[in-house]
Parts: structure tokens; C-alpha cells; sequence
């Protein structure tokens, strides 16, 4: 069978237009898809929380201790049920007046999904000379 140039030409055309117009709609998906991940992160993930002090198992002077670190800022933070704040940059300090003897304290993250992150640390508060 003999084709002439003119319907080559425009089958070449048509191919070429479908072939971008696939080319098109799988980026936009994959834009899309790429999008849907991003804004559901804080679903899936949990909140970022750092406790830089106190460390596990320090001994401190009484009766104030400090609790300080990094959190996200999009999370609520409680220590030991209480509110906290941070600032922009996330970062939280928190003075808490505590007894002599040992103490828990427990620090909770949590997103606007109930997606919490909890970091326990336990301490013992010296007596005050």
C-alpha cells in the first residue's frame, strides 16, 4: 500500500500531539500526587520534639527546674499537663517547681491530627541548703 506524504505528515502530527498529551497528564498527576503527600505529612508523621534539658536521670538543685527544647511549631506542648509555648523558631522553656526527691516529667507533642510524640525523663530534685 502507498501512503502519500501529507497523511504521513499528519499522522506523524497526531502521534506527536498524543504523545504530549500524555506526556502532560501523567505530570500533572505525579504534581498532584506529589502535593496530596506534602499536606498529609502531619497525618503520618509525628510532631518533632527535642528535650535538650534536663537529661535523663540528672540530679539537679531544687526546687526550680528547667525544661528546655525544640518543638514543632505547628504542635501543642504540655509538660506534665501544662501548656507550654514556644516561639517561632520552635524552641520552648519551661520552669517547673518541683520537691525534693524523684520526679517524672513528661513532655507531649501533639498535631492538629491527635498524632502525639511523648518524651518521659525522670529526675532527682536535691534538696535546697
Amino acid at each position: 500500500m502507498i501512503f502519500s506524504s501529507d497523511y504521513l505528515t499528519q499522522t506523524r502530527r497526531i502521534h506527536h500531539r498524543t504523545r504530549i498529551g500524555i506526556a502532560g497528564v501523567i505530570c500533572g498527576v505525579l504534581i498532584v500526587a506529589a502535593y496530596f503527600i506534602y499536606q498529609t505529612r502531619a497525618w503520618i508523621l509525628l510532631p518533632e520534639l527535642v528535650v535538650e534539658r534536663p537529661l535523663d536521670g540528672a540530679v539537679t538543685p531544687g526546687p526550680v527546674v528547667i525544661v528546655e527544647g525544640i518543638v514543632s511549631s505547628n504542635a501543642r506542648l504540655t509538660v506534665n499537663g501544662v501548656e507550654a509555648y514556644s516561639g517561632r523558631t520552635g524552641r520552648f522553656h519551661r520552669e517547673l517547681l518541683l520537691a525534693a526527691g524523684l520526679h517524672s516529667i513528661e513532655i507531649t507533642a501533639e498535631n492538629k491530627f491527635g498524632r502525639k510524640r511523648i518524651i518521659e525523663r525522670r529526675i532527682v530534685v536535691e534538696e535546697e541548703r
